[in-house]
């Protein structure tokens, strides 16, 4: 009877050692649990600044133009969010704003699209500016990449690159240049796709002040 009982034990032990030791990872110490998987989905942050921008309606777009979210509006600091959205939606994706008013001017973007490329490699906050806005223009006038385009922009307007893409407060060239693309906005939203015809005087002109000349004198704008 104690060699049945000892024995009985003893198959007893050695299957609670062996249910431990699966929980515990096999005994190598490694937890079983493996790396973390990659996030399939990102919060899209951004602003839309000329200065700020607030009431603006907001669009996400991918690269066919399809709606990756519902339209949101911007704050009173012209910030807005895009949550979850799938991150092989975004590259080539677009930032779109329409409307709104300059929280400190007043002035109103009625009839104004403003846009910014994105990459799918964002960090941080996404800017959309009039010189963000020139980019994505650029873009789809010369049926080209982003880096392409943006580096011809940043040329035509004396800028670096980093600058077209920062907020346009960041330093007083970058605030110069948009203040002068808002005003020409402003002139041309009447004939429609002003970004568009700005961006085609740019290109012609090689700078921005003589493009706005340019556009100054043209007989459509005369009236």
């Amino acid at each position: 009877v104690m060699s049945v009982l000892r024995g009985s034990l003893g198959w007893t032990f050695g299957l609670l050692m062996a249910v431990l030791i699966s929980a515990c990872g096999g005994g190598n110490g490694g937890g079983g649990t493996g790396p973390e998987p990659e996030p399939t989905s990102s919060d899209v942050q951004g602003v839309v600044t000329d200065p700020p921008i607030a009431n603006a309606q907001v669009r996400l777009v991918d690269a066919d133009g399809n709606a990756l979210a519902t339209v949101r509006l911007t704050d009173a600091s012209g910030a807005f969010t895009f949550d979850d959205i799938p991150n092989s939606a975004l590259s080539g994706a677009f930032i779109l704003s329409l409307g709104g008013n300059d929280a400190l001017t007043g002035y109103d973007f009625f009839g104004i699209e403003l846009a910014a490329a994105l990459t799918g490699e964002e960090e941080g906050i996404v800017v959309v500016s009039p010189l963000t806005s020139l980019v994505v223009a650029e873009m789809k006038a010369g049926d080209i990449g982003r880096d392409e385009a943006l580096e011809r922009i940043a040329e035509r307007l004396g800028l670096t690159e980093q600058e077209v893409l920062a907020d346009p407060a960041t330093s007083p060239g970058t605030q110069r240049a948009a203040l002068k693309l808002t005003r020409l906005a402003e002139v041309l939203r009447d004939a429609g796709t002003p970004i568009a015809r700005i961006t085609a005087a740019l290109g012609a002109a090689e700078d921005l002040d003589a493009a706005l000349t340019a556009l100054q004198t043209d007989s459509g704008l005369s009236e």
